[in-house]
């Protein structure tokens, strides 16, 4: 028999002996961060360039939105203004309709319907 505990075997301690593994990571960790810096020497920085295009997508919203807004008072002011326009207009045909009636000597508020038949 041996005095070695069972399992000593597959010990794979590469690290120090009082915290195993602590080596590797840190040559897995310094492997990740170079390979990030080698992609984004290639590629660009991804979170950066994200980050531009979503800024960029809700300013153009935004600027659209706004168009659309001033867009829309407009139209709203122009049905305003033609509503206005038209009832100064239809005031004034009515005022020369009755002054037309008056002067052929009819009822200047008769509104052009024809006279029931006296029975």
């Amino acid at each position: 028999m041996t005095s070695e505990p069972i399992g000593a075997a597959l010990n794979r301690n590469v690290g120090s002996p009082t915290a195993p593994g602590e080596g590797v990571e840190g040559q897995i960790d310094a492997f990740i961060a170079q390979r990030e810096k080698e992609r984004i020497r290639a590629e660009g920085d991804r979170r950066a360039e994200e980050a531009w295009k979503e800024s960029s997508q809700r300013q153009e919203r935004a600027r659209r939105n706004a168009l659309a807004w001033e867009w829309l008072r407009f139209y709203l002011a122009k049905i305003e203004r033609r509503e206005r326009t038209k009832a100064v207009q239809d005031a004034e045909d009515q005022r020369e309709i009755r002054r037309y009636r008056k002067m052929l000597g009819m009822d200047p508020e008769w509104d052009g319907t024809p006279y029931e038949a006296a029975s």
